[in-house]
């Protein structure tokens, strides 16, 4: 790992962090007391308390010269003392309230703070005196940062945080550490507002639905519900020694825990809003880094280096072993050479990632199957499209082609060895070649056409669609709109007047089946819809959720609502027909006062 990504890890959460309260203003101190070895200088402001802590230090005393006389012969005057710095052999890493923090950012390399991927909230920046904050929806809403690099000597992090609406579990922060072999990162521990788990240290805990305080616990820590509360948290960590201790501190009081946890590297810290309406704040991260002696370091990264190298069975390696042996001692050489941590840091970690990626035995062969199920599924394909462009098949012989190419596909997939696949791709061409068809030629015209409104874009709502936007096989008149959401900004439909005066029409080039999601005018309204064969009424072949055949007169189709994907409606085409889709029109009000909206058309 380089020091430069573990770095941007720790900056993403810095990011995160703001000056203000979370969902109102601080009625709460958040600073802690400081000590010998945690002081920092960090200065916050939220709402209406300000702070500053920062190490204790004399100045030289300078005598005024229109008050102050010489000392007397006998007197000396003392020398200056100066303070010792506990962060003297510490460099600040990371360091930032979040007051020009404008956004933030998605995944990227380097230092950067930023959602989890499948995150369904949001992470905002509020107020004038910005803050980081973490918004849960239904599932959870992680933003965190990952590191790397750090995995020698001590850290010192520093940071607030903030809830709202809590209820049930939160992980507000977890430092994990993992051994080189794990794949997903373990616990060191955590700090929560939920329900005890045996895989967490807990440092501060809120009683839900009548459970008790564990044992041990500060009850002074225990979260009173006041989304107005700021935790100020002090961590210290010997990455070397594998111990830790921290301090969390809410309104002047503090509680401290100490634990003792291998860590082979910091991956990541992580805060976590976990339900809707839940959030998290937090603000004025620091962190700070203690490289150690750089002759135990070394020595400890080539203890490391062999425990990986020694972690792998060559006989599963028969064809990349000599490859592995080779990267591990070109590896073992350039940390031994290493001169500066930089050097060291940029020697192991490229060498360890490169052993990471020889693959064994098993994997090679299971790339190779995957390579040859892929190139035998596309021939399959190839060989169905070359027969279904050959020939006219009626919709039962489709359907027979269809299966045939889809089990013969399931087949491949289901290979576990590349020998079977060569007859499986002959055995599935015969099979595709014996089904039946009704005629043959050259080139057989398929009908392929896939309309969806979502993807149009408008400058506002019922700004009017151009011919562009169907393409040429569907050919618009009259009125038709794109409807905009007021909400998203997106188009979710296109609206065709009401009368008729607007529609789409085409000429079906083969038998065909047409499919449309459509709906109503509004989610109190009531549409009718009808699709003209040459200009007379066809009734559709299905129909389903909101949208119905007419009782008296099954030729056309009464809509309701908008509730668009469950109403789906399809209609069998005939080849040499022109068609076309519009709203009812006549002197009955009632039929032909409204619009109709569709969101997607599909001919096949």
């Amino acid at each position: 790992m380089n020091k430069k990504k573990l770095f941007g890890a720790f900056l993403a959460l810095t990011a995160l962090v703001g000056v203000s309260a979370c969902g109102g203003n601080e009625t709460e101190s958040s600073n802690s007391p400081t000590t010998s070895s945690q002081t920092e200088a960090v200065a916050s402001s939220k709402g209406s308390e300000s702070s500053v802590s920062t190490p204790s230090s004399s100045a030289n005393p300078t005598p005024s010269s229109s008050t102050s006389s010489a000392p007397a012969p006998s007197e000396t005057t003392p020398e200056p003392t100066t303070p010792v710095d506990p962060d003297a052999n510490y460099t600040t890493v990371l360091s930032q309230d979040f007051t020009d923090v404008t956004a933030i950012a998605d995944k990227t390399d380097g230092a950067t703070m930023y959602l989890d991927s499948s995150a369904k909230g949001s992470a905002v920046v509020e107020g004038d005196t910005k803050y980081a904050k973490i918004t849960g929806n239904s599932s959870d809403t992680t933003l965190y940062l990952t590191t790397s690099g750090l995995d020698n000597g001590k850290i010192k992090m520093s940071f607030d945080f903030s809830l709202s609406g809590v209820q049930g579990s939160w992980t507000l922060f977890q430092l994990y550490g993992t051994s080189e072999t794990e794949t997903e990162p373990a616990e060191v521990f955590g700090f929560r507002t939920g329900k005890d788990s045996s895989s967490v240290t807990y440092i501060g805990y809120r009683t839900d639905k009548g459970q008790s305080v564990p044992t041990g616990f500060s009850s002074q820590l225990v979260y009173d519900g006041n989304a107005n509360t700021w935790f100020h948290t002090e961590l210290l960590l010997d990455l070397g020694a594998g111990t830790g201790n921290v301090v969390v501190t809410k309104a002047g009081t503090s509680y401290e825990a100490s634990f003792t946890q291998t860590i082979s590297e910091i991956k990541a810290l992580k805060f976590m809003a976990k339900g809707q309406g839940k959030s998290v704040c937090v603000d004025n991260v620091v962190v700070k880094h203690e490289l150690g002696d750089f002759t135990t370091v070394k020595a400890q990264k080539l203890v490391k280096l062999e425990a990986l190298y020694n972690s792998y069975d060559l006989t599963k390696y028969t064809t990349n072993g000599a490859t592995l042996t080779a990267k591990y001692n070109e590896t073992k050489t350039n940390v031994e050479a290493a001169t500066d941590f930089d050097k060291l840091n940029e020697a192991y970690n490229k060498g360890v990632a490169e052993i990471k990626a020889i693959k064994s035995d098993a994997e090679i062969a299971a790339e190779n199957l995957a390579n040859a199920k892929t190139a035998a599924i596309a021939e399959v394909r190839a060989e169905y499209d070359r027969l279904d462009n050959l020939y006219n098949y009626t919709e039962a012989e489709r359907t027979e082609l269809d299966s045939t190419r889809d089990t013969a596909i399931e087949a491949i997939n289901a290979a576990t060895t590349i020998e079977e696949i060569p007859e499986l791709v002959e055995t599935a061409k015969s099979m595709l070649a014996e089904v039946s068809h009704t005629g043959n030629g050259s080139e057989v015209v398929r009908m392929n056409y896939s309309f969806d409104a979502t993807t149009l874009t408008a400058a506002a709502d019922k700004e009017a669609c151009v011919q562009s936007e169907f393409g040429t096989t569907v050919t618009m008149t009259g009125s038709i709109t794109k409807r905009v959401s007021s909400s998203s900004g997106n188009v979710y439909a296109v609206e065709l007047q009401k009368q008729k005066s607007g529609t789409l029409s085409f000429v079906a080039t083969a038998d065909a089946t047409l499919t449309l999601t459509i709906g109503s005018s509004s989610s109190s309204n009531t549409s009718y819809f009808v699709v003209l064969a040459d200009d007379q009424r066809i009734e559709a072949a299905t129909v389903s959720g909101n949208a119905v055949k007419d009782t008296t007169d099954a030729t056309y189709v009464v809509v309701a609502g908008t509730t668009y994907a469950e109403n789906v409606v399809t209609y069998t085409l005939e080849k040499g027909k022109t068609y076309t889709l519009c709203t009812m029109a006549g002197a009955d009000d009632v039929i032909s006062g409204r619009a109709v909206r569709i969101v997607t058309m599909n001919i096949a």
